[in-house]
């Protein structure tokens, strides 16, 4: 996942991924809370974000950590792509709910929220659920988590949609265009 905001200022919002999917199946078997394994999904988007370092350098990329406001505004005065290990500055967030309502692309909307940008970026694994141009819609086709759609409303950025087979939709509009992908209300 990505956001940007008005300089076109680029950030990683990497998702949990396999990492997130074991968090779910334990707690299944196990029993834990959703506070606990809400906790333990933002350590799962972090070792996302260890992953996605580490390729990019393999690419000549290098990615950022960034873990606070700080962190996000020294990257961007470098000219750096921060990555964000959210545990430090979302796990003591009052107004996240510590549920399965709130994933990564929630927590894209939250971190965008904090750092007043005007623009997120969610990039899928999965292929785009034709016909969905709302949060509401690409919630009830499980592209998007539930609790989206109410911090949609609360940041008032605009929002797009991007899935498996829409590479070249998404570099254009990284590029500037934003007529290709799909844009949600």
């Amino acid at each position: 996942m990505l956001w940007t905001n008005r300089q076109r200022q680029i950030a990683l919002v990497p998702g949990g991924g396999a990492f997130a999917d074991d968090v779910r199946r334990r707690q299944a078997v196990e029993g834990f809370d959703d506070s606990v394994a809400h906790r333990q999904a933002l350590r799962a988007m972090e070792l996302s974000a260890a992953r996605f370092t580490s390729l990019g350098e393999g690419m000549g990329m290098t990615l950022t950590r960034a873990e606070d406001a700080a962190d996000f505004a020294r990257a961007f005065a470098r000219g750096q792509l921060p990555a964000w290990y959210p545990v430090r500055w979302a796990d003591g967030a009052l107004d996240l709910e510590r549920s399965w309502q709130v994933t990564s692309d929630t927590l894209a909307l939250w971190l965008a929220d904090r750092l007043r940008c005007g623009k997120v970026v969610l990039i899928k694994s999965v292929a785009p659920q034709p016909g969905v141009r709302t949060c509401a819609q690409a919630a009830d086709a499980g592209w998007i988590d539930a609790g989206f759609e109410r911090w949609r409303a609360r940041t008032h950025c605009k929002v797009w949609l991007f899935g498996a087979g829409q590479e070249g939709a998404l570099a254009a509009m990284l590029a500037g265009d934003p007529a290709e992908g799909a844009l949600v209300t």
